[in-house]
């Protein structure tokens, strides 16, 4: 290694003949990979229980425990100051869930927000009820809805009025009070340790505000960063792209990556849009649409024309479709624009979509350890056949396309381990096996979550592999889980490296 550069590669006696007053360090455990580089991850989502009141399942063992904790912060929270809290579980959250009624027995002097673990949910009290629904641009035909019983809000919010609470715009001021910088400073260091101890050096936050981009800015210009990191900027703010400094930081370092869109909800809980019905969560036989396909095109097109990256959260087969259009719109009226734009989970496909992928360029992020976590319920809510479409890596790739690994953490757990032997297996929890033909090699998973997620920020020529000139970033493994893929639930990282310096070992290690 040569100035955090990779300066050579090969047999140890050939390099220290080429090289011979390099240092020699031996590294232990049995493999040595690039560095994993996640390309969608939600790192000060991740932190919003710590930072808020956490109602996290391991933290709240009912919804007793929930409202005891919520009053113990409004006994001494300043009346009329908004109480927020994070990582409640709108999926497997115990009965009786939280609701306006539950939250008003808390305080009627507090707005109370609490957000989903998915962040596509939240439940609100009368008071935030009220300030937000006094917005008129937040409505049930904005992209989302306001759950009722009869003609009662019940609290729950989905998809877009929940957005517009958390990420406004530029254009008027968030309802939820800011978390102070120093705050999220130290919330991402805490969140790059938690990285480097799953083999990750670098990343892709895929959701930023002007507020959280000004962390990422002070904590890289703090010096000895342990992770490299891009951003999507949320789309209600890509005004500032003309007068921020969004491209000041386009280092190794930090880089926006691109502008977020969101186009429909969550395939995990069954609001994603798709071209048949399925037993979705909103009782209609499909997800929602967060944005209308005016919307989509507009933005897609405006950003295609500037050389900027579109990169759209879609997750059903008919959301996909839908990007797609506005994509080759936006390529039809610029073709000498070649701008690989990306799509956000890209979960369910079928050969034709795939066709189309590969014609536009665009780069898919499908879910790493998708179908491992959560393909047993996808057979129940969308049946076998479906179900056996997501996340469709291999024919991705036998397409041409280059796909990246992502676990869409916190929304998913982190651990790159998991993700790559769902890849390499298709086995789920119950020890089933969904789309077992979507398969791929340990090789190919490893591939894909170094190159292929270099490639979706633009950053292939730099890092994702080991060869001289690039980026010296490595993880070691304590198993050859390329020789023999089924080590890999008991392979771990036992130490990660990042511009030739070593940043976490596993305890123990020497």
């Amino acid at each position: 290694m040569s100035a955090g550069r990779v300066a050579g590669i090969g047999a140890l006696e050939e390099l220290t003949s080429t090289y011979p007053t390099a240092n020699v360090t031996r590294m232990p455990g049995e493999l040595l990979v690039p560095g994993f580089n996640d390309a969608h991850v939600h790192p000060l989502f991740a932190a919003e229980p710590e930072l808020r009141v956490n109602l996290e399942p391991a933290t709240v063992t009912s919804t007793d425990h929930a409202l005891h904790v919520l009053r113990e912060k409004a006994s001494g929270t300043p009346p009329g100051d908004w109480i927020v809290g994070a990582g409640y579980d709108v999926i497997h959250a115990p009965d009786p869930q939280l609701d306006r009624g539950l939250l008003d027995s808390v305080s009627t002097e507090h707005p109370i927000y609490v957000i989903g673990s998915t962040w596509h949910a939240a439940i609100a009290n009368t008071p935030a009820l009220d300030a937000i629904t006094t917005d008129p641009t937040i409505g049930d035909e904005s992209g989302g809805y306001f759950a009722r019983d009869g003609d009662h809000l019940t609290g729950w919010m989905f998809e877009l009025p929940h957005m517009n609470v958390a990420w406004s715009g530029s254009d008027r001021p968030d309802l939820l009070p800011a978390l102070p910088r120093p705050a999220l400073v130290g919330a991402l260091r805490t969140q790059h340790r938690i990285f480097n101890a799953h083999g990750i050096t670098s990343y892709t936050d895929a959701l930023v505000t002007p507020h959280t981009w000004e962390a990422y800015r002070q904590l890289f210009k703090e010096g000895d960063p342990t992770t490299r990191a891009s951003v999507a900027l949320w789309h209600t703010h890509r005004d500032l792209l003309d007068h921020g400094d969004f491209g000041s930081a386009n280092d190794e370092w930090l880089r926006l990556v691109g502008v977020k869109l969101m186009y429909d909800g969550a395939i995990s809980g069954g609001t994603c849009l798709c071209s048949g019905p399925y037993a979705s969560a909103t009782d209609t036989g499909n997800g929602i649409q967060v944005m209308t396909r005016g919307d989509l095109f507009q933005i897609v097109a405006e950003l295609h024309g500037r050389g900027i990256r579109a990169c759209v959260h879609a997750n059903g087969d008919r959301a996909i479709s839908d990007v797609l259009d506005a994509v080759e719109h936006a390529q039809a009226a610029r073709p000498d624009e070649r701008l690989a734009h990306r799509i956000e989970h890209c979960s369910l496909l079928d050969d034709h979509l795939i066709a189309r992928i590969a014609a536009t360029g665009c780069i898919p992020i499908p879910f790493s350890g998708f179908i491992y976590h959560h393909g047993d319920s996808l057979v129940s809510r969308y049946g076998a056949e479906r179900a056996g479409r997501v996340a469709r890596h291999r024919s991705l790739l036998a397409a041409g396309i280059t796909v990246a690994g992502s676990s869409d953490y916190p929304c998913g757990p982190l651990d790159v381990m998991a993700g790559l032997h769902s890849m390499t297996t298709r086995v789920t929890t119950s020890g089933a096996v969904v789309g077992r033909a979507e398969r791929v090699d340990a090789l190919i998973a490893l591939c894909v979550y170094s190159a292929g997620s270099a490639h979706a920020t633009g950053e292939g020529t730099i890092k994702g592999r080991l060869a001289p000139g690039l980026l010296a970033d490595f993880t070691v493994l304590s198993r050859d889980i390329v020789r023999n893929p089924d080590w890999f639930q008991d392979c771990s990282v036992l130490a990660t490296w990042i511009d030739g310096r070593e940043v976490w070992a596993a305890p123990g290690t020497i």
